[in-house]
């Protein structure tokens, strides 16, 4: 009884134009792509260790490397457009020199006049002993609106009051913190948009930089404000407003 044999398989070498139509198997794919991904690493080698040691060097250059990976800088437009905010409007151009990313944000939807309750009872409980003793008579300014009278006036504040400011305020927290999740900061002028009493009342950090100057005595500040337990983005960003307009190192006369 004959049988037939197979014919075994032939292994020959390919034309280039039979590349496209060859059936290559899975693990001859993966072995192509192995030398292609080894050969990219071999070729891009120099430029991983130069971006290592740039991106050691010192702080500064670690952060122009991640700043491709951060949020940016919140601002309001309204803030800083008519009079007065127009002048602030080199503190954005400075932050762009600087390489900063803005971005337009809206303003935080937050009723900020019950937030003050807890802000002055707590400043009244901090300085009790110069209330009680008279000793704040002593203090230079006393406006109606100045601090003494301020801390004066928290004894009057009812307790019930006090609670269910304080449950505005946890409400408020979260708010603003959700709000402060969109950008690594926010920049303003001065008490823009009650931002002064809800970062005040919810902890967010707070810096203040030099901007210019309304007179030669009277300097002009701006506001830098950041996420919870961050307070050196604050500092950063507010340092780089200084130093892009050469601000850092003017002092009204003495």
């Amino acid at each position: 009884m004959s049988t037939t044999r197979r014919p075994r398989p032939v292994h020959r070498n390919i034309h280039v134009s039979q590349i496209i139509s060859y059936r290559l198997p899975p693990a001859g794919i993966v072995s192509i792509l192995h030398r292609i991904s080894g050969a990219m690493m071999f070729l891009l080698l120099p430029f991983v260790i130069w971006l290592f040691d740039t991106s050691v060097t010192s702080e500064v250059s670690y952060e122009r490397f991640t700043s491709a990976f951060i949020a940016g800088i919140g601002f309001v437009p309204a803030w800083f457009e008519g009079d007065p905010g127009a002048t602030y409007r080199p503190v954005l151009d400075a932050l762009r020199d600087a390489g900063a990313t803005l971005v337009e944000v809206a303003p935080p939807k937050v009723d900020a006049g019950p937030l003050t309750l807890p802000i002055v009872a707590e400043g009244a409980a901090v300085f009790e002993e110069i209330t009680r003793s008279g000793s704040d008579d002593t203090l230079s300014w006393q406006a109606d609106e100045a601090w003494p009278n301020t801390f004066r006036q928290a004894w009057f504040i009812p307790a019930i009051e006090l609670v269910q400011a304080s449950r505005l305020r946890r409400r408020a927290m979260e708010t603003m913190h959700a709000w402060f999740m969109q950008f690594d900061a926010v920049v303003s002028p001065p008490f823009a948009g009650d931002l002064l009493v809800l970062t005040n009342s919810c902890g967010q950090p707070c810096a203040v930089a030099r901007c210019g100057f309304d007179d030669p005595k009277t300097p002009r500040t701006v506001t830098v404000m950041s996420r919870l337990f961050d307070e050196g983005t604050a500092l950063r960003v507010a340092a780089a407003i200084e130093a892009r307009l050469g601000q850092w190192d003017r002092f009204p006369p003495s």
